[in-house]
């Protein structure tokens, strides 16, 4: 498989406790969370993902981030054994979306079938996304989504303060 970005260009965000670090619009952001056991958990997930992406300046992005997780999360927890872990990059004009799980098995896009219950997911997931690829690891793979950043002239102007999931955060820390 050909690589699509070189790994060590990006720092891993581990040490900072999942939460990022304010900087200038033009900088790298990154977030990194570990995925809960539970499917349940989902939507709490959702919530996580929605404030970054606010904190962040990227409210256009909300709908197709969002979705974008769900259908990975959910196939990390239905064909992967164990833990697995979700970041969100924002680096060089576009959103990076990542979850990585224990299984090697890449996911499948599946044939559109009006009487199956499942098997769209990833179907929606390259509709959405820009692109998508696998990278397999030693334990498992990284599927990753990029989504392109809105261009400048529709950016939105900063906030100085946002109420996102219900938590208030300032301009300088995310609330949790």
């Amino acid at each position: 498989m050909q690589r699509l970005f070189d790994p060590g260009d990006v720092a891993r965000a581990g040490s900072g406790g999942g939460v990022s670090t304010p900087q200038a619009p033009s900088t790298r952001h990154e977030f990194t969370i570990p995925l809960p056991v539970r499917p349940k958990e989902l939507s709490g997930i959702r919530r996580i993902v929605s404030a970054h992406l606010r904190y962040w300046r990227l409210e256009g992005l909300l709908d197709g981030a969002c979705l974008i997780v769900t259908e990975l999360v959910a196939n990390a927890h239905q064909h992967a054994p164990g833990a697995g872990e979700l970041t969100l990059r924002r680096v060089r004009g576009e959103l990076s979306i990542i979850v990585s799980d224990e299984s090697p098995d890449p996911p499948v896009l599946g044939q559109l079938d009006d009487a199956a219950e499942s098997g769209r997911g990833m179907l929606l997931v390259d509709q959405i996304a820009d692109r998508w690829w696998v990278e397999r690891t030693a334990v498992g793979k990284r599927v990753h989504c990029t989504l392109a950043l809105p261009s400048p002239d529709r950016a939105l102007a900063p906030a100085q303060q946002l109420v996102a999931c219900g938590a208030y955060l300032s301009s300088e820390t995310p609330a949790w």
